[in-house]
């Protein structure tokens, strides 16, 4: 089951990190559960392929200056049922061993450059950087509108969550 996959991939994740890197991260019993967010990240597709030769692949989406006005605000939801169909098989699996609580989204990242990149692509952005730097401004402040709406739709949804206990390996 995917879902279990999930859990599992997340509990080997603490272990490692427990193991590998002696550092003071926190292992608690706490086991917070991510929300479910839903967006239409701004209308272009993620092309990401998987290849046998290459593994993974990326076909950026904006190709072109053009390509830009394609570009549309995400529309956000919280899928409050799948997040608590979700919450329950957590709370299934290991609430006889650990404390599953809902959670907020607290890995919030604000890398714009890796998002512009991925829009993007690597080499374009940088020759974008010489040959049409209106365009990367342009591009920023679409990616900086976004990241700003994102952060205020989970503050006002209460998905927010914090970041000063054990982190939430959930990528969400």
């Amino acid at each position: 089951d995917p879902a279990d996959r999930e859990i599992e991939r997340r509990l080997r994740q603490l272990l490692f990190r427990n193991r590998a890197i002696p550092d003071d991260h926190p292992l608690t019993t706490d086991w917070p559960v991510a929300p479910v967010i839903c967006s239409s990240v701004w209308g272009v597709a993620d092309t990401t392929l998987r290849t046998e030769a290459r593994g993974l692949r990326w076909d950026p989406p904006l190709k072109s200056h053009a390509d830009f006005a394609r570009l549309h605000p995400a529309t956000l939801s919280v899928d409050r049922a799948a997040g608590a169909a979700r919450l329950a098989v957590h709370q299934e699996l290991l609430g006889d061993i650990l404390e599953v609580r809902p959670g907020g989204v607290n890995a919030v990242r604000c890398g714009l450059t890796r998002k512009l990149i991925v829009l993007r692509g690597l080499e374009p952005f940088l020759l974008d950087l010489h040959d049409a730097p209106g365009f990367v401004h342009d591009l920023m402040s679409f990616l900086r509108d976004e990241q700003l709406a994102e952060l205020d739709f989970l503050e006002r949804e209460g998905q927010l969550g914090l970041n000063n206990g054990a982190m939430d390996l959930t990528g969400s």
